[in-house]
């Protein structure tokens, strides 16, 4: 059998120590990343949906001045 001293189990102690802690630092590094890659993507979506609802004016407002133009083009009057 395999007879473990005082300085070998200090050293086993110290490694599981050591791989715990960078195991935890690479979760931590990890969350953040993800943190960062969704906080990018809600502001890709918040400004994808600020040209979305300018596009939709822009759309309105072309369609009433192509409206305007039909009412001008048929000679009829424009409702008051």
């Amino acid at each position: 059998m395999v007879q473990v001293g005082p300085l070998s189990l200090r050293f086993i102690t110290l490694l599981i120590l050591a791989a715990l802690a960078l195991f935890y630092l690479a979760q931590s590094s990890q969350s953040a990343t993800k943190n960062y890659k969704v906080r990018e993507l809600e502001l890709t979506k918040q400004g994808l949906k600020e040209e979305n609802e300018r596009l939709e004016i822009e759309t309105l407002r072309l369609k009433s001045l192509a409206e305007a133009q039909k009412i001008i083009n048929s000679g009829l009057e424009a409702p008051k």
